[in-house]
């Protein structure tokens, strides 16, 4: 089978997600910001022309407020809505 994508973005993507899980893990908070104005990336942060980075990952404490809000307020979808056994 053909494979289009060139493995060191599914490798950075995998690295990107065990960075983003371990900074969870010591208590902070952390973010990933796909970019696709590479450009612009790299002017503001003075990469060379000849990389290409996957993107920005954010890392620190989180604000204070810790209000509830968005999805967390929905509640999770009953199970039997989610997980199907042996069909779609």
């Amino acid at each position: 089978m053909p494979w289009d994508v060139p493995y060191w973005w599914v490798d950075g993507g995998a690295t990107m997600m065990a960075i983003l899980l371990a900074a969870t893990n010591e208590g902070l908070a952390a973010g990933f910001q796909g970019n696709h104005n590479f450009d612009g990336l790299g002017a503001v942060l003075d990469i060379p022309e000849s990389e290409r980075p996957l993107g920005v990952i954010t890392i620190g404490f989180a604000a204070p407020d810790d209000r509830a809000r968005g999805s967390v307020l929905r509640g999770r979808r009953p199970r039997t809505d989610t997980v199907h056994y042996d069909r779609w």
